[in-house]
């Protein structure tokens, strides 16, 4: 198992990644994660609008949707 800052590994990375897309993201520009465990994805939707996607480590949905 590889694991990086604050002890995320791939696969949080991944159910971050899939939370996102089912909330329609389609197209990824950014990760932010911060220690305490909060996990921003910001990208567009198939449509090209702005979604910013808010999880917490450890979880697989989503605590947080901003659509722009």
């Amino acid at each position: 198992m590889i694991t990086g800052a604050w002890g995320i590994t791939a696969d949080d990375v991944r159910q971050a990644f899939d939370a996102a897309s089912a909330e329609g993201m389609v197209d990824f520009e950014e990760i932010k994660i911060d220690k305490d465990g909060t996990i921003e994805i910001e990208g567009r939707n198939d449509q090209g609008r702005e979604l910013e996607i808010t999880t917490r480590l450890g979880e697989s949905g989503v605590t947080h949707v901003e659509r722009d």
